[in-house]
């Protein structure tokens, strides 16, 4: 690839787990995709179904984002629900590392957000997200392929 700009484009399977103090909690799968809006700006839609590991209980999700890119930056804004239009995390790419790293953290009343995404190769990268404050203690990794 030619920019790490090119990774969040068309359409792409997703997975993910979410371990909360350090225990699998919930496995999920789904689609995302990435439309261009202009050069510098994608809206990204997932959707798909999260299983909780314990009860085994199906539940729906759908999220979507607003990418922003400015040189070696990426600003992530909420696309929809109550937050739509604010900013949920700025990232720096890293050249050296192929990795976004986060600028800021995300907080969530009292939780702490914070995140980094991996570029693999052309078929694949992966989104680490931690959580942690008085009310969560939370990891989700998801892969997109």
């Amino acid at each position: 690839m030619t920019s790490f700009i090119d990774y969040f484009t068309g359409k792409w399977k997703l997975s993910r787990e979410i371990f909360i103090a350090q225990k699998l909690y919930a496995t999920g799968v789904g689609v995302a995709s990435f439309v261009a809006q202009n050069n510098f700006e994608r809206i990204y839609n997932e959707s798909g179904k999260t299983l909780v590991v314990d009860t085994q209980t199906s539940i729906p999700f759908r999220r979507s984002f607003l990418y922003h890119f400015d040189n070696n930056l990426m600003s992530v804004f909420f696309n929809d629900g109550f937050d739509q239009g604010k900013l949920y995390q700025d990232y720096r790419h890293e050249k050296s590392t192929d990795q976004l790293v986060a600028t800021c953290q995300h907080l969530c009343v009292a939780d702490n957000y914070n995140g980094f995404y991996q570029l693999i190769n052309q078929q694949q990268f992966y989104l680490e997200t931690r959580i942690v404050g008085p009310k969560k203690d939370t990891f989700i990794k998801t892969t997109f392929t």
